[in-house]
């Protein structure tokens, strides 16, 4: 199974409860990747160090919580991880199947995540 399909795998084990954590914590870091980079197009002409060196830190951050996959806060790696994919998909600007299969789970799951107070 490849990396896409295993996060999505993760993200359906989910109870809805948790789901709903990683729809609110995906439109968090969403909105800080637009603060940071201005949106899409911005990071996509940010320097690939700029681009890069945001990937690594989700990839750590990934490698971190890695540990809590199973648990109550599973969660957690399961927001970095589609984070870090999707980001990684939109600095190759990639039109792969993955690619879109992957952005048409995390768009509407920020959009669901903004939904949620």
């Amino acid at each position: 199974m490849d990396d896409v399909g295993m996060v999505l795998g993760e993200f359906e084990k989910l109870s809805r409860d948790q789901q709903d954590k990683v729809a609110k914590s995906l439109a968090l870091l969403w909105d800080t990747f637009i603060e940071v980079f201005g949106g899409v197009s911005g990071f996509q002409t940010a320097s690939p160090i700029e681009q890069q060196a945001y990937i690594e830190r989700l990839s750590t951050a990934s490698r971190r919580m890695e540990v809590a996959r199973g648990s109550d806060v599973a969660f957690h790696y399961v927001t970095v991880e589609l984070m870090r994919q999707y980001v990684s998909f939109l600095q190759t600007s990639s039109k792969n199947p993955r690619a879109i299969v992957l952005a048409g789970a995390v768009a509407p799951l920020i959009d669901r995540g903004r939904g949620i107070s």
